[in-house]
C-alpha cells in the first residue's frame, strides 16, 4: 500500500472545490445512459489513421458530429507519450473547454480517443518532494488520467492511488456459496458524484468521473488501420446478440493468474446465474476453443494465433501483466494489440510495471457485469478500483448482452414548424421504460416520462434542417438505450435552407469540389464534425477541400447559410455526404536480382556504402554509425520491402526532420517540418522500394517509421539491402550484429 503523501495545500483544495462547485451545475442537467449521444471522440487532425479510425467509429455507433473533437497534436515530440503538464494543457483541459463550448458537457459520459493520441503520461512532474510507495510507478494511461480528471485537472496527486475509483463495484467473502459476493453492476453517469459504497449521490464533495479509452493504437505495437477498422465493424455487429459462447478463465501457477484466482469460482457461478457458460481451465490460453466469448489471461507471453481458439465478436479479452498496454515497438511481452487483431471488442494492459497488483487490473467479474447488459467501458470500470495505469482498447458502447427497448417515431409532414408534439413508441413489453430523450443536432432538447409527450418547440430554432434523435432509456440498473435518428426542415420564417453539392467518392489527397447556393445568404459556411472549415462571400459559392481535412472514410460535410444584418443568422442545408477512400494503389516493381539481405543501404556523401541493421539499432552498430556518419553529415537510406497482402501502410517521419522520402520513385508529401508526417501508402503486393535523403539530420537519433500494422523504425523487419553491401559490425562471420 502507498505511504502517507504530504498534505493537500490550501490552494490545491480551493482549486478542488471550485472543480466541485463546476461540476454541481451538471446535477441539474438530467442525465443520460451511455451511448453514442453521450460519447466523445478526440482526434489527433494531423494522423490520417486517428481520422480514419474516428470517422468510421462515428459512422458506425452514429455518433453526432458535433461529439467530435479534433486536436493538433502533430508538434509533440511524440505522439505515444507525454507529460502529464503536456497532457493537461494540450489534451485534457481543450477537449474539456470544447465540449462546453459545444454546450455538451452536461451530457457527455465518455471520451473515447482515436488513434495517435497519446496514450502514455509521464506523472512524476506532479510528485515531486511526495513519498510514494514504489508500487505506484510514474506513469499513466491516458484514459485513466481521463476518467480521474477531476484529480489530474487540481494537481493533488490523489489519482495515484489504489482505491481511486468509487464507481468500481465493490465485493466481500461470505460463508455460502459462491464465497465472493459482488455488487450489482450499476448504470454510470458523470454527472453525479460516487460514495465509498459505490452509489451515487449528488453531493458536491463525491468525486465525479469521465468514463475513457483508446478506440486503437495503430502506431508501435498496435494494429493496422484496417484491422481496427474490422475490429469495430465486427463489435457493432454483436451488439444484442446474446452470444453463445463459454467464458473462459485461465488458471496457472503464474503470479499473473494467481492474483485474480480468488474470484474465479465466484465469477462462473454469477455467470452461470444469468445464463452465460462459464469454465476455469488449466494451462495458458484455452486451447481448440471456437466458442470463446470472453477470457481472463494470467501470463506474460502466449501465442493466440496458435492456440487454435476462436474470439466471438463481442468479447472481451485481456490479461495481467506487466506490458501488455506498453506500446512502444521497443517492449517485450504480448501486447494487448495481438488480443485486438485476434476479433476481441476490448482489452487492456497496463503501461508500467504494474507490479501485479490486483486493484490496477480488472478483477474476473468484469465479465459478470458485461453479461448483465454493461456497455463494454462501464464493465472496465466497475471491475478497476485503481485505473490510472490501465489502457483500455475497444469499442466502450459494445454490449452484447444488452435488451433495448424498441422505438419508432412518425414525424408530422415537413417543414415543421411552431411546437412539434412528438409521441414516441413502440417500446418491448418486457422493457420498462424510464424516460424518453430528445436531441437536436446532438445536443439534449428535451425529455419526458414514458406516459408524456416530447415538444420540440422549433421556433427556438433556426429555420433549416437539424437531426432529430429520439432516444428511450429503460429503467434497468445498467440503463439501456435505443434510438430513432432523422432530419427534419424546421421553417417558421419562410426561408429557404442552402443546398449543397457535391462527389459521392473522392481518393484521399484529391482536392473535393462543393458547391451551394441560398438566395437570402450573404456568406455559405461549411461545417464539418463541429467546425467551420470553409466559408465563402455571397449568396452562392464553389469551395475546393483537401480530403486530408476529412479524413479517410465515410464524412458528410453541412451547408450553412449566413445572414447578415442587425444579428446573425445561420441557416444550416442538407449534409452532403461523401467517402473518402484509399489513396491511389502503388503497383509493385520488378525484383532486384542481386542477392539480398535484411537491412537497409547507407549510402554517405563520400560514396561509401554500408549494411545497416535498423535505425536505433543495437549498441555497437550506433556507437559505430556515429563514427561514419556525425550528425550533419548528408546520407541516403535505401530499402526494398516484399508485401504479402495488398493494403493501407504508413510512413511516419518526426517533426524537425529534414529529409526527402520516396516510394518508388514517388515522393511523397512535405507539409511543414514542424510537425510529424504521417503518410499513408496504399500498396499492391509484390516488391517496393524506398528511399530516404537526409542533410542536417542526426541518424543516431533519427525515428522514421514503417508500418501496418503498428510502426517499426526502418530496418531488418521489413526492408531488405545488397547482400554484398559490408555491415557497419560485421561478426566474424561477417554478417550484421543482430
Amino acid at each position: 500500500m502507498s505511504q502517507p503523501m504530504q498534505r493537500r495545500s490550501p490552494l490545491r483544495t480551493l482549486t478542488r472545490r471550485i472543480l466541485m462547485m463546476v461540476c454541481a451545475v451538471l446535477i441539474a442537467v438530467p442525465a443520460a445512459a451511455v451511448g453514442p449521444e453521450s460519447t466523445a471522440i478526440v482526434v489527433n487532425a494531423e494522423s490520417w489513421a486517428s481520422q480514419a479510425v474516428a470517422n468510421e467509429y462515428a459512422a458506425l455507433r452514429q455518433i453526432p458530429p458535433a461529439n467530435i473533437v479534433r486536436l493538433n497534436l502533430g508538434d509533440l515530440s511524440s505522439f505515444e507519450g507525454v507529460s502529464v503538464d503536456t497532457f493537461r494543457q494540450r489534451i485534457l483541459r481543450p477537449v474539456l473547454a470544447e465540449l462546453e463550448r459545444r454546450g455538451l458537457s452536461g451530457q457527455i459520459d465518455c471520451i473515447a480517443y482515436s488513434a495517435d493520441v497519446p496514450h502514455t503520461v509521464a506523472i512524476a512532474d506532479d510528485f515531486k518532494g511526495k513519498e510514494t510507495h514504489k508500487v505506484l510507478t510514474k506513469a499513466a494511461s491516458v484514459n485513466g488520467l481521463t476518467y480521474l480528471y477531476q484529480s489530474v485537472l487540481a494537481g493533488d496527486g490523489e489519482y495515484l492511488g489504489l482505491q481511486t475509483n468509487m464507481y468500481a463495484r465493490r465485493f466481500k467473502a461470505q460463508p455460502l456459496e459462491p464465497k465472493i459476493l459482488p455488487q450489482p453492476p450499476q448504470g454510470f453517469s458523470s454527472q453525479v458524484g460516487w460514495t465509498a459504497q459505490g452509489a451515487p449521490s449528488p453531493a458536491l464533495d463525491k468525486p465525479r468521473y469521465l468514463l475513457s479509452c483508446m478506440l486503437a493504437v495503430t502506431s508501435g505495437r498496435g494494429t493496422s488501420v484496417e484491422q481496427a477498422l474490422a475490429g469495430l465493424r465486427r463489435s457493432v455487429g454483436a451488439d444484442g446478440a446474446r452470444p453463445e459462447g463459454t467464458v473462459y478463465i485461465l488458471k496457472n501457477g503464474d503470479v499473473r493468474s494467481t492474483t485474480r484466482e480468488w474470484a474465479f469460482e465466484s465469477t462462473v457461478a454469477y455467470l452461470e446465474q444469468l445464463g452465460v457458460k462459464a469454465k476455469i481451465v488449466n494451462g495458458v490460453v484455452p486451447r481448440g476453443a471456437d466458442d470463446v466469448a470472453g477470457v481472463v489471461i494470467g501470463s506474460g507471453n502466449f501465442d493466440w494465433a496458435g492456440s487454435g481458439s476462436t474470439l466471438l465478436p463481442g468479447a472481451i479479452a485481456e490479461h495481467l501483466t506487466s506490458y501488455g498496454g506498453v506500446m512502444r515497438w521497443s517492449s517485450g511481452q504480448t501486447p494487448l494489440s495481438d488480443l485486438m487483431r485476434a476479433g476481441a471488442a476490448g482489452s487492456s494492459g497496463t503501461v508500467a510495471e504494474p507490479y501485479a497488483i490486483q486493484a490496477k487490473f480488472p478483477t474476473p467479474f468484469i465479465h459478470y457485469y458485461y453479461a448483465a447488459g454493461s456497455t463494454l467501458i462501464e464493465a472496465f470500470y466497475q471491475s478497476v478500483l485503481a485505473p490510472y495505469q490501465l489502457l483500455i482498447v475497444g469499442d466502450p458502447l459494445c454490449r452484447p448482452w444488452g435488451q433495448s427497448p424498441e422505438l419508432n417515431l412518425a414525424l408530422p409532414e415537413a417543414p415543421l414548424s411552431g411546437p412539434v408534439t412528438l409521441r414516441p413508441g413502440g417500446a418491448s413489453a418486457d422493457v420498462t421504460v424510464k424516460r424518453y430523450e430528445l436531441y437536436v443536432d446532438g445536443r439534449r432538447h428535451a425529455q419526458a416520462g414514458p406516459a408524456e409527450p416530447l415538444v420540440l418547440d422549433t421556433t427556438a430554432l433556426p429555420d433549416g434542417w437539424h437531426e432529430l434523435r429520439l432516444v428511450v432509456v429503460s429503467a434497468s440498473a445498467v440503463e439501456q438505450t435505443a434510438r430513432w435518428i432523422g432530419w427534419a426542415q424546421l421553417d417558421n420564417t419562410g426561408r429557404t435552407p442552402p443546398k449543397g453539392t457535391g462527389p459521392a467518392t473522392v481518393a484521399l489527397g484529391e482536392p473535393i469540389a462543393l458547391q451551394a447556393q441560398m438566395a437570402e445568404a450573404s456568406a455559405i459556411e461549411w461545417y464539418h464534425q463541429g467546425r467551420c472549415i470553409q466559408r465563402t462571400e455571397g449568396p452562392s459559392g464553389q469551395v475546393e477541400l483537401d480530403s486530408a481535412q476529412l479524413g479517410l472514410g465515410p464524412a458528410a460535410v453541412q451547408p450553412v447559410g449566413v445572414i447578415e444584418g442587425e444579428s446573425v443568422t445561420r441557416i444550416p442545408g442538407e449534409p452532403v455526404e461523401l467517402t473518402v477512400t484509399a489513396p491511389p494503389l502503388m503497383e509493385a516493381l520488378p525484383a532486384p536480382v542481386e542477392e539480398r539481405v535484411p537491412g537497409l543501404r547507407l549510402e554517405l556523401d563520400d560514396g561509401s556504402a554500408w549494411r545497416l541493421s535498423r535505425l536505433q539499432g543495437p549498441k555497437d552498430e550506433q556507437q559505430r554509425l556515429g563514427q561514419v556518419a556525425p550528425k550533419g553529415v548528408p546520407f541516403t537510406l535505401e530499402g526494398w520491402l516484399t508485401i504479402e497482402t495488398a493494403g493501407l501502410y504508413q510512413v511516419q517521419v518526426p517533426p524537425g526532420a529534414s529529409l526527402t522520402v520516396e516510394v518508388n520513385g514517388q515522393r511523397l508529401p512535405h507539409p511543414a517540418r514542424s510537425i510529424w508526417r504521417m503518410v499513408p501508402l496504399h500498396l499492391a503486393a509484390g516488391v517496393h522500394h524506398l528511399r530516404v535523403e537526409g542533410r542536417g539530420v542526426d541518424l543516431q537519433r533519427l525515428d522514421v517509421r514503417f508500418g501496418g500494422p503498428g510502426s517499426w523504425p526502418l530496418g531488418e523487419r521489413h526492408f531488405s539491402c545488397p547482400a554484398s553491401l559490408a555491415g557497419l559490425v560485421e561478426t566474424e562471420e561477417g554478417a550484421t550484429t543482430p
